[in-house]
């Protein structure tokens, strides 16, 4: 029955592991810092064109989000500290660029953020500091939120 205890125990407390950005993950250790937003139109599922750029002087605000190395995600807007995600599990995927999945505290129902690495230190976010909006069910606008490393 100890065995059983012991074994049981120890699938609950390593299922769930919270990710730290070391290793594979260090490339998104830093500050990095909105400098725009596109914004797509995809009708029907098909990707149709850019239709807008959009600017932090657009919304008066400026954006940045910093990944620590413990694994924690802070997220700053005018320089004020509105989010801290402590616990994150991490996917990662590579291709020409970085892909990385977040799911904020690691609950698997669903990838809070993703973020996309490219070489040339720009970070792409899906949802942060502009979500997609959906003016149909045809019609769905992404944004791809730009972000270059401060620190």
């Amino acid at each position: 029955m100890r065995i059983f205890l012991f074994i049981a125990l120890s699938l609950l407390l390593f299922s769930c592991k919270k990710d730290n950005f070391k290793g594979d993950y260090h490339e998104l250790v830093g500050v990095w810092k909105w400098t725009y937003s596109k914004v797509y139109w995809i009708n029907n599922g098909n990707f149709i064109s850019v239709i807008d750029t959009l600017y932090p002087d657009d919304y008066g605000y400026n954006y940045e989000v910093e990944f620590h190395a413990n694994g924690k995600i802070s997220f700053y807007q005018n320089d004020k500290l509105i989010e801290c995600w402590k616990k994150n599990c991490v996917s990662m995927f590579t291709s020409s660029f970085t892909r990385f999945q977040i799911n904020h505290n690691c609950n698997a129902s669903n990838m809070d953020l993703i973020c996309e690495l490219y070489p040339s230190d720009t970070l792409i976010l899906n949802c942060r500091p502009l979500n997609a909006s959906y003016s149909t069910s045809y019609n769905y606008y992404p944004r791809a939120n730009y972000f270059v490393r401060e620190k």
